[in-house]
């Protein structure tokens, strides 16, 4: 009895690989020993084949595996990935191209606190200096991107917008929308409200 239990489950496994829906009828010991010992076991469709690595998947209606399925890896040199700028995250994305200069260019550099009325303490080599980072995305004119130039300052009843004084700045950096950049003094703008970097800038302008 025991060797016909084991000749039926070596059978049975051999059945399995071959991908067999039912077990097969066959004559001898295999099919006698089936019916005393009461074998029925289901045996699954055979696995599907990943089209592009060909490795076995068990996905229903699916033709990839989870590494190669285009909708939901990106492959490079396969699929083009679409990278749209957002004005929404303009003036974070500015804060963090200065700090990627000072990073490149081995300054010093610290955040001080949101009520600070600069955003970023910059060490040039002479003591740390107050920056106040400006960005935009409006382009009125052919002149190029237009930078407000004054604070927001809150009470218990009104907002006000005044200009920065020398105390409050000594670097204006600018950053528009393509990406350019200037490292502008506070003695250079003045107490302008607003500038447009022209040609008259273009010194202070940053390729780094």
């Amino acid at each position: 009895m025991a060797e016909s239990v084991d000749a039926i489950d070596h059978w049975s496994i051999a059945c399995y690989h071959a991908g067999m829906v039912k077990l097969a009828d066959t004559a001898g010991l295999r099919s006698a020993s089936r019916t005393r010992v009461g074998v029925r076991v289901p045996l699954p469709a055979p696995l599907k084949s990943c089209e592009s690595c060909k490795k076995p998947i068990n996905r229903k209606s699916k033709k990839w595996c989870v590494s190669c399925d285009p909708h939901t890896t990106i492959h490079p040199g396969k699929n083009k990935v679409s990278i749209e700028k957002s004005v929404d995250g303009i003036t974070l994305a500015a804060e963090y191209e200065l700090i990627r200069i000072c990073c490149l260019t081995g300054y010093s550099f610290a955040k001080p606190s949101p009520s600070a009325p600069y955003d970023l303490l910059v060490d040039f080599g002479e003591g740390f200096a107050k920056i106040q980072v400006k960005s935009s995305h409006h382009r009125p004119t052919n002149t190029g991107y237009h930078f407000s130039l004054v604070r927001t300052r809150n009470n218990s009843t009104k907002s006000k917008k005044s200009k920065y004084t020398k105390e409050e700045c000594d670097y204006f950096f600018l950053y528009d929308f393509n990406g350019n950049k200037w490292l502008i003094p506070f003695e250079v703008i003045g107490d302008k409200r607003g500038v447009s970097p022209t040609i008259k800038y273009h010194g202070y302008k940053l390729d780094i």
